[in-house]
């Protein structure tokens, strides 16, 4: 297992960090609690992940926002995966839990963010590992259902290592569905 970043993912790090204290600099915020489904997809690219098509998982989560920002905190939890994994993690998955960490830049309904996740994958013969850090981009809208509530509706995509984002693939889109509190 992988124990250090490289340059790429510190500098990406780095910059999540910035954009966190820029967005809690301001005076005004604006917090909320969310709850949600993911839809998930089979990754040709990221073949450790041990999501296939059709795998649903359902994520909780914190954001803080301010003006045009958020940083979202959440987990997602996958009561079970189909997916197949690379060698030497090929046991059949019981359940995954992925924490992760998100930058949004927001502009009325329209959401744009990036993130980083690891997911602790555990097998149905009781063993369990983490994968290394990896990140997702979303792109989104978030429909007010009053002063209190929202739906918000994003595709994501995951990707290991940002140099393969050039190895995009349509039919390698995630659905997120989220019903968020503000207070």
């Amino acid at each position: 297992m992988k124990t250090h970043c490289s340059r790429a993912e510190a500098f990406g790090i780095t910059c999540m960090l910035v954009l966190c204290a820029l967005a809690a600099s301001g005076a005004e915020s604006r917090h909320s609690l969310s709850a949600g489904g993911r839809y998930h997809t089979e990754n040709k690219v990221f073949t450790d992940m041990p999501f296939s098509n059709g795998d649903i998982s359902y994520p909780a989560a914190y954001t803080f926002s301010d003006g045009h920002f958020a940083l979202r905190l959440g987990v997602d939890f996958a009561p079970s995966a189909s997916g197949s994994r690379d060698a030497p993690n090929t046991n059949r998955t019981d359940y995954v839990i992925t924490p992760q960490a998100s930058i949004i830049l927001k502009d009325r309904i329209y959401r744009l963010g990036t993130g980083v996740l690891t997911s602790y994958v555990r097998d149905r013969e009781g063993e369990g590992d983490w994968i290394d850090p990896y990140w997702q981009v979303m792109l989104g809208l978030d429909f007010p259902l009053g002063d209190f509530v929202s739906l918000e509706l994003n595709a994501h995509y995951v990707i290991e290592k940002w140099a393969k984002l050039s190895h995009f693939r349509i039919k390698e889109l995630e659905y997120g569905l989220w019903l968020s509190y503000h207070f």
